[in-house]
């Protein structure tokens, strides 16, 4: 649960005239590198795009997964 009380906000808006998709990236530990911030918005297929909070390592392994 700390983990996930750390991680930035994710945020998606459907409209009439398309979607909007957005994510923070946050850096909260000072041993992380700024400039190496790993991605937040994910497309998992041609109509279908997710967004992730909380560790990312264990977001990549979801993501993985939900691709196959």
């Amino acid at each position: 649960m700390e983990a996930i009380s750390h991680a930035g906000t994710c945020l998606g808006i459907l409209s009439t005239d398309g979607i909007l998709i957005a994510a923070e990236k946050r850096n909260v530990h000072k041993l992380l590198d700024d400039t190496v911030l790993a991605e937040k918005i994910y497309r998992l297929s041609e109509n279908i795009t997710c967004t992730v909070a909380g560790i990312t390592a264990d977001a990549n392994i979801l993501i993985n997964h939900l691709r196959w």
